[in-house]
């Protein structure tokens, strides 16, 4: 397979054991309800001041859509990046 014996170790006693393994990362989606800045919203629609939620902890690109892998991560990369911003314009 090319990799080098250097790195190969032996595998000399029995019982063997053997799993077939899918890597995924897998998360919830759920949370707060947000909005487009990913402040929290209330349930009477209006936001609290200064809470913002991203990632995981925001309800809303994926509520009640299909979970596609990787999407988690994107979505917490932006998220974060776009409350990031709008909280440092507020604090002007």
């Amino acid at each position: 397979m090319g990799k080098s014996k250097d790195y190969l170790v032996s595998v000399d006693q029995a019982p063997y054991y053997a799993i077939r393994f899918y890597p995924v990362t897998m998360g919830t989606f759920g949370g707060v309800k947000t909005d487009d800045s990913f402040r929290v919203v209330k349930a009477d629609g209006s936001v609290i001041g200064n809470l913002y939620a991203t990632g995981e902890n925001a309800n809303k690109v994926l509520y009640n859509q299909v979970y596609m892998s990787g999407s988690a991560v994107q979505f917490a990369l932006t998220s974060g990046r776009i409350a990031g911003q709008h909280a440092a314009e507020n604090l002007k």
